[in-house]
């Protein structure tokens, strides 16, 4: 019971702390640069081409107005076997601002646990995290983010500076982190060689280590997450599947060839 809790845990982690993106560069991009609609499909593994663990689905929209997003995980193989009655969702909802991303609610649905969810009053300055029938609240400053809602800043921004140091909110507190850009490289996925840029934030606490590689094939859409806690391990989410508006579905790589 206690190794299936522990797999149970990890899914529940690919989702819960995954998502951090940011930027590449250039000052009047908007919402113009970012897809109105999107859908990409990873293979969520355990460490580094490690033993599959289930596939997540992640999917958006926008109007360049306001925003919706949500990001569902399922176990697969071996471990969907074993936990048939497994689910987590995660979904942010919020608006566009003077061309940033401003949540409102962040919300996370798991099997046993229901619904915890995160308000934000930008006005008030301060976010309230409802977990386990009790309230908390946290500072809240003009560009912090969720950790759903980050992973598309750097498609909103279109290459202006990454705010350096923000706020990530889950459904259990806001984690102050630091955002870097690591520059452009070439990863190998199940669709195939993406030209992608790096970008890692480091929870300034160290407890969590999260690289994420944005595809400059697909509009800096998220393709890669890989996630090492403070023990070294690692949980990698990698792309199956890529679809954006107006754009035929991919296994679009950037380069087949191995």
């Amino acid at each position: 019971m206690s190794r299936l809790w522990g797999v149970r845990m990890l899914l529940c982690l690919a989702l819960m702390l995954c998502g951090v993106a940011a930027e590449a560069d250039g000052a009047a991009a908007s919402s113009a640069s970012w897809a109105s609609s999107g859908r990409v499909v990873f293979d969520v593994l355990r460490g580094e081409g490690g033993m599959k663990l289930g596939r997540a689905e992640h999917r958006w929209s926008h109007d360049g107005a306001r925003y919706s997003m949500e990001t569902s995980v399922e176990a697969a193989g071996v471990v969907g076997v074993l936990l048939d009655d497994f689910y987590y969702t995660q979904s942010s909802r919020g608006r566009i601002v003077d061309g940033w991303l401003q949540p409102e609610r962040f919300e996370v649905d798991q099997a046993g646990r229901g619904v915890e969810f995160a308000r934000f009053d930008w006005g008030g300055a301060k976010v309230a995290i409802t977990r386990k029938g009790k309230i908390t609240h946290y500072p809240l400053n003009l560009r912090d983010q969720d950790v759903l809602s980050v992973w598309h800043l750097g498609a909103l921004l279109g290459g202006r500076d990454l705010p350096g140091e923000i706020a990530l909110v889950t459904n259990r507190r806001a984690e102050p982190a630091l955002l870097q850009v690591l520059g452009a490289q070439r990863v190998t996925l199940p669709i195939g060689q993406v030209d992608a840029i790096k970008i890692r934030a480091r929870a300034r606490s160290g407890k969590l280590t999260i690289d994420l590689w944005l595809s400059q094939a697909h509009r800096l859409a998220p393709v890669r997450i890989v996630m090492t806690d403070k023990k070294g391990s690692v949980l990698d989410q990698q792309a199956v599947s890529i679809e954006l508006e107006g754009a035929l579905p991919s296994g679009g790589a950037v380069n087949k060839d191995k």
